[in-house]
Parts: C-alpha cells; structure tokens; sequence
C-alpha cells in the first residue's frame, strides 16, 4: 500500500512536470493497480497500451445499455384544461398573462415537465404536463392559500373562467381526492397505452 501511495506522489509530480493530460495521469495509475510494469515514459510499448486500452473501454462503454427506468417515465400526467376569457380581458392581455404565468411555473416547479396555453378560437387550452401526481399535487400546494404561487394563481381566475379539466394519466385515489376542494369539473381518463420520454 506504501509503495502504491508513493508511485501516486511520484506521478503526479511527473504529471506537473512533463505535463501529463489528466487521461495520461489516470491511465498510468490505472495501469499500477491492474500489476502492469508501468514505465513513466512515452515509449512504443506504453503508447500500444495507451490505445488498446482505450479501445477496451470505448467498446465497453458503447455496449452499456442505458436501463429502461431512465428512458422513459411511466407515470407523466397530462392536465389539459378548457378556459374562457374572462369579459374585459382583450387578447393582448391573456398573451402576456400567459407568458408571465408560464414563467412564474418554469422557474417554481422543476417537476412541471410543460406547460402552455393556446388560442383555440372563443376558447383557451391549457396543457399542463407533470412528472407524476406528486408533483401535480405540489403545484396545487403553490397555488393555494399560503403557497409561493398564491397571487399569481389569483390573477390566473381573474382572466380566466375555467369550464372544465380533462386529467391524461393513472390517477391514483390520493390525488383525484386532493383535487377535489378546488370544486372545479375534473374528468379522468386512464391510459391504454403510451409512452413518455425524460
């Protein structure tokens, strides 16, 4: 153990000197801890070692499979509510309401994937896409009395009348009963099948 600690010393003082890249410093130490005859000095020998085992580790690299749980995320749920603009309320009044409200969520709420609204004739849609329940439910926690998004989430109601909210998504029993003192009409539609990428 001793003489591994001083040949680290010995190479990193080498490393400052003759100006080791920090991939030529970890493949020699590399090299030490696998029994190799490591030769601090850029011979034929050590460049040959030098490319073959990169070549390894690349091959090695590129055959790790990255697991399912990290391409995918099974448990999205889509909000996509139907408004109307309440009277007074001209169209450049909702676009820049919209976009202050969408950055007020954008820079709160991490585990809000999306967010947005759209014109759609006398109507405006809004798409609400969450990371799961939980993190539905922590919006509506921001939204509420008390929470960082309360007065936003004031001025939200006072430009729009919200019809109804269609919930894309497995619900669980916990969150369709969170939602319920909001007294808005929420319709739940469980999925058939889907995907969803991180």
């Amino acid at each position: 153990m001793r003489g591994f600690f001083s040949f680290t010393v010995r190479l990193f003082v080498k490393s400052i000197s003759e100006k080791f890249t920090w991939h030529d410093f970890l493949f020699l130490l590399s090299f030490k801890l696998l029994n190799y005859d490591t030769n601090l000095t850029f011979n034929s020998e050590y460049k040959m070692k030098k490319i073959l085992f990169t070549l390894v580790l690349t091959a090695f690299l590129f055959n790790c499979e990255t697991p399912e749980q990290n391409k995918y995320n099974e448990n999205e749920i889509i909000f996509v509510v139907e408004m109307y603009a309440n009277e007074g309320k001209s169209e450049d009044d909702i676009a820049k309401f919209s976009q202050y409200y969408t950055d007020a969520i954008n820079n709160t709420e991490p585990n809000s994937l999306g967010w947005g609204f759209y014109n759609s004739g006398d109507k405006v849609i809004l798409i609400e896409r969450y990371l799961d329940g939980n993190a539905m439910m922590e919006h509506g926690k921001n939204v509420s009395e008390g929470g960082p998004l309360e007065t936003h989430f004031i001025k939200f109601m006072e430009h729009f009348t919200i019809n109804k909210i269609d919930v894309y998504g497995a619900a669980s029993d916990k969150l369709k009963e969170f939602v319920k003192p909001f007294g808005l009409p929420f319709y739940f539609h469980p999925d058939f099948a889907k995907f969803s990428r991180n």
